[in-house]
């Protein structure tokens, strides 16, 4: 078995049961990631390598032995097999570095200059952000990208009459089932009756596991803490990295989600209120995706609950006032005093602040 394959998960053993072929390709798709999908590509964005591929597939792999026990919530083998392969594939479209990938993106925003392939604008790449997913579909479904020196790469380990499954899953996975259009496109390609081999593959359920797995991955381990200070990262994007820094763990247990966070110990600082806007914003939004998955699992019958509970430690040793680094020759401000230097004066988090107050998201906490 490949060594980038984690064999202590679940649903690995149950495929090495099921289907050693299926198995054999979800080893080969493993190494073909880690070689290509191993480091951050546009530097804005937060972790989309393979170990954050790695991350989805233990919190799908939790999710499942937790909750999913029943007979009618087991998966079969093609089930297993397409759901791990687009854990392994869902952020591809962040990697989508040359303009070969992006005929739909050219088409829907045709005022961009995406010529510049390696040297793009904000908005450019506020774009790669936002139609990720549908860049995903588009690359698996393909099977190839475009890699460094732009060779043509083929995407190794996809099975041939599954690549079209593990496509749609990808796209599935930014899917926002209370928006008109793109509940009609989960109607049209993820459907829960699809037949392949004599087995019924249920792609609506992957498709919101896989959702469900990524969008817990949000812990300190999304961000290189060197990268955050060092790095010229625009405003916007740095602020979502402060908000991983800020999580320190995410648990999955009987009782529901657990999340943790550890903030700087402000008791005398006026912005304190400004420091928990982050974990505020990111129970909110673990809240909000368990009521956009609520109504489909409660009326599959399936067993999922992520009821989202959360403690907040405040730790003296990172307040971000700190004067400067002990020890060295010529005083320099502490990272963490530039860190927050940043988060005062983000206009965006203040815009924040005001959404989180205007929709009473603080009562979270």
């Amino acid at each position: 078995m490949s060594e980038h394959l984690d064999k202590e998960l679940e649903l690995v053993k149950t495929l090495e049961k099921e289907n050693e072929e299926y198995l054999d390709m979800l080893n080969v798709l493993a190494g073909w990631a880690h070689k290509r999908l191993n480091s951050y590509l546009i530097k804005d964005f937060t972790d989309h390598s393979v170990e954050h591929s790695k991350r989805v597939m233990e919190n799908i792999d939790k999710l499942v032995a937790v909750f999913m026990k029943q007979e009618n919530e087991k998966m079969n083998e093609i089930e297993i097999y397409i759901l791990l392969a687009a854990c392994y594939l869902h952020d591809l479209g962040m990697h989508a570095q040359y303009v070969e990938h992006l005929p739909y993106i050219q088409n829907k925003y045709p005022k961009l200059d995406f010529s510049k392939q390696t040297d793009w604008n904000q908005e450019i790449i506020d774009v790669i952000r936002k139609e990720h997913h549908i860049l995903s579909y588009h690359m698996v479904r393909d099977a190839k990208m475009i890699g460094y020196n732009n060779e043509e790469v083929k995407i190794e380990g996809l099975i041939d009459d599954l690549r079209e499954y593990v496509a749609v899953t990808c796209l599935g996975h930014r899917l926002d089932p209370s928006k008109d259009e793109d509940k009609n496109m989960m109607t049209r390609l993820l459907s829960d009756g699809t037949e392949r081999h004599g087995k019924t593959v249920r792609l609506e359920m992957i498709s919101r596991l896989l959702r469900i797995g990524d969008a817990l991955d949000i812990d300190s381990r999304r961000i290189d803490d060197d990268e955050m200070i060092l790095r010229r990262i625009d405003e916007e994007s740095k602020i979502y990295w402060y908000k991983h820094h800020y999580t320190t763990s995410v648990s999955i247990t009987q009782r529901g989600i657990a999340v943790q966070f550890d903030l700087p110990c402000a008791r005398q600082d006026p912005i304190k209120e400004i420091y928990e806007i982050f974990p505020s914003w990111t129970l909110w939004e673990l809240k909000e995706e368990y009521r956009l998955q609520r109504k489909y699992f409660e009326e599959k019958q399936y067993n999922v609950f992520l009821n989202v509970s959360n403690e907040i430690h405040y730790r003296e040793t990172i307040t971000p006032y700190d004067k400067a680094d002990i020890g060295l020759r010529t005083p320099q401000p502490s990272r963490l005093k530039v860190m927050g230097d940043c988060i005062i004066k983000s206009q965006f988090l203040k815009d924040k602040a005001e959404e989180i107050k205007s929709k009473k998201f603080l009562d979270i906490i």
